[in-house]
């Protein structure tokens, strides 16, 4: 790997840093736990951030994780293989949900703790405080930069998954005519959703295995396997994901993306990162065909274990030809509405157009909570 040694270069971060964050360590080790205690507040006290961390067994988990880190950052060289150690940060981030915005502000917090710390086990020292405080301070920019490279590249990872994902679906509505034809889209699923990572695509295509086994068996219709259904289900907050998309997405600083989830602590058991960039495809397909207005997105509960996500624009509204999706597709667009329509597919719902009130262009989707096994 070549991204911390420019990372460092950039910096000007030299071995002789390196040495007086070494020589800290001693001095500042008994501070570490005070470090994690005050990370763990400040995240608590952000709304978005409390909600990525509410499971009490997670925080109890990053914490340890924290503290090791910061043991770490003391002990370790800062070579290759400490950048594949950071990678691990990055993607976890990546995995919860957390917006880049929220690694800045941490990242500072921590700094203000490390820079008190120092200056207290410095403080008949002026000059050799002065230069450990400067050292600290670059590492940890050296940290925040190699945690928000890993982190886009991750993202880059998930939008090449979703393409396979649009590709795939659209095979399979060219090849679903019969059931020969459902075996071929089966296989065409293999072939485009193939995991990166061995273990998961082991888990897929045993499943995806099974299935056509039990209907070469039962000679009953196939039911679309999963994209995402590697990925156990589990309890997600509406509210953070919806903040989170809105914050990804890219648009003209004049244009208000607006969202708005009722109450703020819903929840749903879904398949997180499929219905997390279907949101986002949502937000970003209103912001590009919204002429430049405003963009709002409304999530209610319709029952107990089923919610809606409505997002509507203020642009020219839908053409008069454009009755429902299949409209979209005839025309040969709406890939983004395609993966839209996988993912509730998976979730046992459905995706609609609709003609807001006052103009603009509406979609609607709806998600139904998934067992611990994954089924609706």
């Amino acid at each position: 790997m070549r991204g911390i040694r420019a990372i460092r270069r950039s910096l000007g971060f030299t071995d002789r840093h390196q040495e007086l964050i070494r020589a800290a360590h001693p001095r500042i080790a008994q501070d570490l736990q005070t470090w994690v205690d005050n990370f763990y507040a400040r995240l608590l006290s952000d709304p978005v951030s409390a909600a990525l961390i509410s499971d009490e067994g997670r925080v109890i988990r990053l914490k340890r994780s924290l503290f090791a880190w910061f043991d770490e950052v003391f002990t370790l060289p800062f070579d290759d293989d400490y950048e594949r150690a950071r990678a691990n940060i990055g993607q976890t981030h990546v995995r919860i949900g957390m917006p880049p915005y929220l690694m800045v502000t941490a990242m500072s917090g921590i700094r203000r703790d490390a820079l008190k710390s120092i200056r207290a086990a410095y403080a008949d020292e002026q000059e050799t405080a002065r230069q450990t405080a400067h050292a600290i301070s670059m590492l940890f920019d050296l940290e925040l930069a190699l945690m928000l490279d890993t982190y886009r590249r991750q993202e880059r990872k998930l939008m090449r998954q979703k393409e396979r994902a649009i590709y795939a679906e659209r095979a399979v509505r060219r090849l679903a005519d019969s059931q020969r034809d459902q075996l071929d889209a089966a296989l065409c699923y293999v072939e485009l959703a193939g995991s990166e990572d061995p273990d998961a695509r082991r888990r897929y295509l045993v499943k995806l295995r099974d299935l056509l086994l039990e209907l070469g068996r039962t000679g009953q219709p196939l039911r679309t396997p999963g994209l995402f259904a590697v990925a156990p289900p589990r309890e997600a907050s509406l509210y953070a994901m919806v903040t989170l998309a809105r914050d990804r997405i890219g648009h003209e600083p004049q244009m208000k993306v607006r969202v708005q989830v009722e109450p703020e602590d819903l929840t749903l058991r879904i398949h997180e990162e499929a219905v997390q960039l279907a949101i986002e495809e949502l937000l970003q397909n209103a912001v590009t065909h919204g002429a430049g207005g405003d963009v709002h997105m409304d999530v209610r509960p319709l029952e107990t274990d089923l919610v809606e996500l409505r997002v509507r624009d203020s642009g020219p509204g839908w053409d008069a030809h454009i009755q429902s999706l299949r409209d979209v597709y005839a025309r040969g667009i709406g890939l983004g509405l395609s993966f839209c329509e996988l993912v509730a597919d998976l979730h046992q719902g459905k995706v609609d157009l609709f003609q807001p009130e006052g103009g603009g262009a509406g979609v609607v989707m709806t998600l139904r909570a998934l067992t611990a096994e994954g089924d609706a």
